[in-house]
C-alpha cells in the first residue's frame, strides 16, 4: 500500500488573541471570538465541533454566545486544552481519512489488475 504524502500545516494551531465587538461589551453578555493562528483544516474543524459542539467555529476563530471577556480570559487554559486537543485530532483524522483512502485505491488497482490477467473474461 502506498501512503499519501502526510504533512502537517505550516503553521501550528493555536489562539491569537481574544476579540469583540466594542459596540456590545456596554451589555451584560456579548459574543466574544477567539481567533486562531491560521484556518482550521476540515479535519481540526470535525474535531473542534465534537470537543465544543455548542459554540460557532468559523474558518479561523471560534465565536462563543452569551459570554464576558473577562470569563473567556479566565478560561483561555481550558480553550487553549480544546484547540491543541483539536489540532491533534485533525491530524489523526485526516491521517485515518488518506489512509483508507489509499487503502481503497489499492483495491481497486488490484481488482481492475485481477479482471484484465482474466483469460477467460474474453472468452464467451
Amino acid at each position: 500500500m502506498q501512503l499519501p504524502n502526510l504533512r502537517a500545516p505550516q503553521v501550528e494551531l493555536a489562539i491569537k488573541e481574544l476579540a469583540v465587538d466594542p459596540a456590545d461589551v456596554d451589555q451584560d453578555t456579548y459574543p466574544v471570538w477567539i481567533r486562531l493562528t491560521r484556518p482550521l483544516t476540515v479535519h481540526e474543524r470535525l474535531a473542534l465541533e465534537r470537543i465544543a459542539p455548542e459554540e460557532r467555529i468559523e474558518a479561523d476563530a471560534v465565536v462563543l454566545h452569551g459570554v464576558r471577556l473577562d470569563d473567556v480570559a479566565h478560561d483561555i487554559v481550558e480553550w487553549t486544552r480544546r484547540i491543541d486537543h483539536a489540532g491533534r485530532e485533525g491530524v489523526r483524522l485526516e491521517t485515518e481519512a488518506k489512509v483508507t483512502s489509499a487503502e481503497a485505491q489499492d483495491r481497486i488497482r488490484e481488482e481492475h489488475l485481477n479482471r484484465s490477467s482474466d483469460p477467460g473474461q474474453f472468452m464467451h
